[in-house]
């Protein structure tokens, strides 16, 4: 079988599963008495139309595995469940599963509502993998593939370091801020942790100075992206900082990052390093201009081709490569789970991070 093109900046890795049903040498055990199946079989995947509106990137993504599934000689069933709260998520799942699926494929916030269907489906042989969010899972799924949210807080907070000693060379100390995002968001939450593991021993010990005080994730909580990151923003250069610059500031994605950009321009004070997430187009070329510090990139082509590679193993009859994940990582997964490492890109790096990336590669050229 031919397997999708990886198509990011070559540096994107799979780090992957918690030990726990994964065998010694590194091959998964979840699912292996469902395996081997029809070459030409039919795989389902079910993604969610974005809540934000911005659903383009799902019909993107859906593109993506339905190229990269009948490129590999499968018959792919791609669906896109609708936000609504009312949405049939559940007869999707049903009509995949009687049109003869042998693998689903499900990026799903809502999968509580279909447990007893997939958990149906599962002790009927079918495979199920979940895609991007695995926290609402539990132990419904087989397999999973995400972004390795962790790692991208990590990331997100060395990045910081260094854009800070490298903009404010004479200083030992710094003052910055911290955006955790939307509260109930388990992938937020996940990067917040990532990235605190790195800075607060830096506010422990006093190289970091968070002025607001605001530290913890309650605190630093901010819903509905860009408004209220502005609103924040503003209250923080009318308050704390009327009369202390600010250094750096963390945030949860590049909206956020635009928007505390646009709040510090607005006030009429110096940009601070400020490092986002998702690398979201203005995001890139804010930092190929030199204003935005630094943003995390995941090909979403590399996070389809892993899902690609784990069907194709269990068509075969084979057992799911894995390599063993970090401790801290280990925590938020409750079954084998391929994770894809995030690339940083900065001013310096971006034209090479986003080379092959068809969208944002345009940008980073003068």
């Amino acid at each position: 079988m031919r397997k999708v093109k990886s198509g990011s900046a070559g540096a994107v890795l799979m780090a992957v599963l918690m030990l726990a049903g994964c065998a010694p040498d590194g091959d998964a055990d979840g699912a292996d008495d469902k395996t081997g199946f029809a070459e030409d079989a039919t795989v389902g995947v079910l993604l969610p139309e974005e809540e934000d509106g911005d659903i383009g990137q799902a019909r993107d993504t859906g593109e993506l595995f339905a190229e990269a599934l009948e490129g590999a000689g499968f018959t792919a069933d791609v669906q896109f469940q609708n936000p609504s709260p009312k949405a049939d998520e559940r007869g999707q799942i049903e009509d995949m599963i009687d049109s003869g699926a042998k693998v689903l494929i499900i990026a799903d916030v809502h999968i509580g509502r279909s447990v007893d269907v997939l958990n149906d489906a599962r002790d009927d042989g079918v495979i199920i993998i979940a895609y991007e969010r695995l926290n609402p899972w539990g132990t419904i799924a087989d397999y999973g593939v995400a972004v390795d949210h962790f790692e991208v807080g990590e990331s997100q907070a060395k990045a910081l370091l260094e854009g800070l000693a490298e903009k404010y060379p004479e200083q030992s100390t710094y003052t910055v801020e911290l955006f955790s995002g939307v509260p109930s968001d388990d992938d937020d939450t996940t990067m917040f942790e990532g990235a605190m593991s790195i800075l607060q021993p830096k506010i422990d010990d006093g190289t970091l100075v968070v002025v607001s005080g605001e530290v913890s994730r309650k605190e630093t909580d901010t819903e509905s992206w860009r408004e209220n990151s502005i609103t924040r923003m503003d209250a923080l250069l009318q308050g704390p900082y009327q009369s202390v610059s600010l250094d750096g500031v963390l945030v949860p994605n590049d909206l956020h990052a635009q928007a505390v950009i646009e709040s510090v321009s607005a006030h009429g004070r110096e940009v601070p390093v400020v490092v986002g997430q998702g690398s979201a187009p203005d995001a890139v070329s804010s930092i190929v201009s030199g204003v935005q510090y630094a943003t995390t990139y995941t090909d979403e082509r590399d996070l389809v081709d892993m899902a690609i590679t784990m069907v194709e193993q269990l068509q075969g009859g084979e057992k799911v490569t894995v390599v063993p994940s970090r401790p801290e990582t280990e925590q938020f997964i409750d079954f084998p789970t391929n994770l894809l490492a995030p690339v940083l890109a900065t001013h310096e790096n971006a034209a090479e991070v986003y080379a092959d990336d068809p969208d944002l590669a345009p940008l980073t050229q003068p």
